[in-house]
């Protein structure tokens, strides 16, 4: 969000964006329209109903973050859209959509920055009314974790081990608008090779020498190399049942139908199809995906959000037991 806003703010003019889905290859239309002042961010599905963007409107689904729509069927990968209106400052807005799932373009939420750009941003006379973090607060599983601690502003510092290429990679920063469209919005869904597509076993042969980690022990000496965050161990994870249940994988959704080349950042061992965008790609969209996943809290949050290989479904736990931790944040006008 542009660091000094105090009101709300909305889109100077819709604009519209077609393509295909990452997991379902499915096509979809979608509009971006201005609203007004308290509207939320919504999403209107056709034939389907609208719904508002909330972590209790979140739909469990794999690699991605969706919303339950009225007629229970659920709308996929929202997050990258999301990123994007958070980034601009956009508290309002109706999105309306023919289609089950958004639009992947190139794997990054470039189009979506562009698409924003060209449409302005129209500042609204309701005051800002934002999510201050008070006090410490974390969702941990295993080495995985997301913590909030009190800040000015939002601020996210995310690490993540690049297994293939070795090493810790990190990315540290405020998402302002211009922040975002400069070091994020180019970072691409990614992932190995070997998990996307099935071979035969000559093809697995001859790529078995590629897809081999490069250990640290063997690795390139790195200098400065960021340390990986770590969770706080006296800051325990309490997790309801019912958060427990919405980070439970459902069964038969179709999964990275939609991988292509120039659809995301297609990995074989340490090196990238065509190249990698930055030598951090992988954490830098790993920031990018938190900031859309953070935005199920409904508000702008002010804080910092320190994390170590989060997911959509811990970024989910997370926001969900922020919400129900009234002590952890308090509402305030920016």
């Amino acid at each position: 969000m542009p660091v000094d806003q105090r009101f709300e703010a909305t889109l100077a003019a819709p604009f519209s964006v077609s393509g295909r889905g990452l997991h379902t290859n499915r096509f979809a239309r979608v509009t971006v329209a201005p609203a007004p002042p308290g509207h939320g961010i919504r999403f209107d599905v056709a034939g389907a109903g609208a719904v508002g963007l909330s972590h209790e409107n979140r739909a469990p689904s794999r690699l991605n973050t969706a919303l339950r729509l009225p007629d229970g069927t659920t709308l996929r990968t929202i997050e990258h859209l999301a990123a994007s209106l958070s980034a601009f400052g956009v508290d309002n807005a109706l999105v309306r959509i023919e289609g089950r799932e958004m639009p992947i373009f190139d794997g990054s939420a470039r189009d979506w920055c562009a698409a924003i750009t060209q449409a302005g941003i129209a500042i609204q006379t309701s005051s800002r009314r934002m999510l201050r973090i008070t006090q410490p607060i974390q969702v941990a599983m295993g080495q995985r974790f997301v913590r909030a601690e009190p800040a000015a502003a939002l601020e996210l510092d995310v690490t993540c081990e690049s297994y293939y290429a070795g090493g810790v990679q990190a990315w540290r920063g405020s998402p302002t608008d211009k922040v975002f469209v400069t070091e994020l919005a180019a970072s691409r869904s990614s992932g190995q090779v070997s998990r996307l597509w099935t071979f035969g076993p000559v093809t697995n042969r001859l790529m078995a020498p590629l897809l081999r980690p490069i250990g640290r022990q063997t690795a390139v000496e790195r200098t400065g190399e960021p340390a990986a965050n770590a969770a706080w161990p006296d800051l325990p994870t309490a997790l309801t049942d019912e958060i427990r249940a919405g980070m439970a994988h459902p069964r038969g959704e179709p999964v990275l139908r939609g991988v292509r080349p120039g659809r995301a950042a297609i990995q074989i061992g340490p090196w990238v199809l065509g190249g990698a965008r930055f030598p951090d790609e992988r954490v830098r969209h790993n920031a990018l995906d938190l900031l859309g996943d953070l935005t199920l809290a409904g508000r702008p949050l002010v804080g910092r959000i320190v994390a170590h290989r989060p997911t959509h479904k811990l970024t989910y736990a997370f926001v969900a037991t922020l919400m129900q931790s009234p002590d952890a944040y308090e509402v305030v006008e920016a």
